[in-house]
């Protein structure tokens, strides 16, 4: 698990840089801007677990504001045509079999709950009740948010798709058209798209600076029980 966080870590990292430089051929740039906010959530953990909760709160709740406003956007202009058949004809459902599994690391995490149980007030009432909720919660805003997807785009553009979720943010922000102020016109579609790009980096953000807690925690049990050096 340890060296699991380490190298989710490296991914979300990675993540990080492709999405803010938007250019994920320039390997360079992507390394270096993954490894300066690496760095730069490494130095908030060592300052202390209430900088970290503190980061993390905020990122959450900023996340989940985005894709409630993304899901209610997407719902306003859902095409029930593009839904119809739910399982394309030749394909079957095993192939709804073969994407659940795909699809079962997104609803992985909470287990990194448990590491950081030393600094929950309340443990035994507010560590499993998180751990359901984290479980719990993601599911219904998947599901959701699959299907403003489906719904909004077909899906052989949107398996063709580099960022999925910021294309069918600008078709479903789109449909409002634009909003003139004095001489500058905003652009919904604009607006929709870029907003899903910045919370896709503020995930990648998020999942980077809880697996640097939760990888801090696991190394100093560890160390506590003499498993490992301290």
């Amino acid at each position: 698990m340890w060296a699991g966080l380490m190298f989710a870590t490296a991914f979300y990292m990675l993540g990080f840089g492709q999405y803010l430089m938007d250019q994920p051929s320039d390997a360079l740039a992507v390394v270096a801007a993954g490894l300066v906010m690496a760095s730069l959530l490494v130095a908030i953990n060592y300052r202390g677990v209430k900088e970290t909760g503190s980061l993390q709160n905020v990122i959450v709740i900023v996340l989940v504001g985005l894709i409630l406003a993304f899901i209610l956007v997407g719902l306003l202009n859902i095409d029930t045509g593009l839904l119809d058949p739910f399982v394309r004809e030749g394909e079957g459902w095993p192939v709804v079999a073969a994407t659940a599994g795909t699809v079962f690391v997104t609803f992985i995490g909470f287990e990194v709950i448990a590491t950081s149980a030393e600094e929950i007030k309340d443990p035994g009432r507010n560590l499993p009740l998180s751990m359901i909720a984290a479980v719990v919660t993601p599911t219904i805003l998947y599901v959701l948010v699959m299907l403003v997807s489906t719904g909004n785009f077909p899906v052989p553009e949107l398996a063709a798709s580099d960022v999925p979720v910021a294309d069918v943010a600008a078709t479903a922000a789109g449909a409002f058209g634009s909003l003139t102020v004095a001489d500058y016109t905003l652009e919904f579609a604009t607006v929709g798209s870029i907003v899903m790009i910045t919370g896709a980096i503020l995930a990648t953000v998020s999942s980077a600076n809880a697996s640097i807690l939760s990888a801090a925690r696991v190394n100093f049990a560890m160390g506590r029980d003499e498993i490992l050096t301290n």
